[in-house]
């Protein structure tokens, strides 16, 4: 039997990934998308079995615009998984914090480390796409100027070095994830009440 195709909106090293391999294990193949809805659409044209989409953080609250996309792909949701998020400092080998200029990541992750980022105010922030994507360029760069926040495996996966961990303001920050399919059920998601909504990295 062939490996399931998941579509997510990222890259490797993200938190969708993770939640990818948490439903359905390590022996996937990643069908990395620019978008939730490029990532649905994976699905509905049969380029990948699954798609994985975060609908929910424990902060922020309901990710509006995901949800949405849900609710009108006519896919049905098979299952869900909700992760811890662990914001780390990673750079390329080499950097030091000293050296550092600057720090990438997805919004909603720059946002959800602001007490790190006010102890350092000489960096400047740089919102990017997924956090798995920023990681990557981050190391790919060799700049030891650079650092990107992400997730232990996007460190892993890309070559990263660790130079901070556990940045996150908050150690309840977790994202819900539903894993979509083909299916005849419509998609139902419950979402508890929150004053906000956003992305999530």
């Amino acid at each position: 039997m062939s490996p399931p195709r998941v579509s997510i909106a990222g890259e490797r090293g993200s938190y969708a990934e993770d939640a990818a391999i948490r439903l359905l294990g390590d022996a996937i193949v990643l069908v990395s998308r620019a978008s939730f809805a490029e990532a649905l659409a994976a699905v509905q044209a049969g380029a990948a079995d699954h798609a994985v989409i975060p609908v929910e953080n424990s902060i922020v609250g309901a990710v509006r615009a995901a949800a949405d996309l849900v609710g009108a792909s006519g896919l049905a949701v098979m299952d869900e998984v909700t992760i811890a998020i662990r914001h780390h400092l990673i750079v390329c080998p080499g950097a030091t914090l000293d050296s550092l200029r600057s720090v990438e990541s997805h919004p909603v992750a720059l946002a959800q480390c602001g007490r790190f980022l006010a102890a350092h105010p000489t960096l400047r922030r740089i919102p990017g796409g997924d956090t798995g994507g920023c990681v990557r360029r981050v190391v790919n760069s060799g700049d030891p100027s650079r650092s990107a926040i992400g997730s232990l495996r996007a460190a892993h996966v890309h070559g990263g070095v660790v130079l901070c961990g556990r940045l996150e303001d908050s150690a309840d920050n977790r994202t819900r994830f539903v894993l979509l399919a083909v299916g005849s059920a419509a998609p139902r998601i419950s979402m508890k009440p929150h004053a906000q909504s956003a992305d999530t990295p």
